[in-house]
């Protein structure tokens, strides 16, 4: 486990969910740091996905995905 036990991290999982932001323009340094930008979102953010491969594709877009993007 990168993070905190109150992360509730899961390797590799897909939640299916609608994202509170863009990774685009929104980067975390750590899956840690990824996790602490949730918890503090004032939308009230109970879920985050970090990339932490120099690039993660994803299937919502398109988007080729890179290292440190978040949603």
């Amino acid at each position: 486990m990168i993070t905190d036990e109150t992360c509730g991290e899961e390797p590799h999982s897909d939640r299916a969910g609608k994202g509170l932001t863009f990774g685009v323009s929104h980067r975390a340094n750590s899956a840690q740091d990824c996790c602490d930008k949730c918890k503090a979102n004032a939308r009230g953010c109970n879920s985050w996905t970090f990339c932490g491969y120099p690039v993660c594709w994803g299937l919502d877009t398109g988007w080729n995905h890179t290292f440190g993007e978040v949603q």
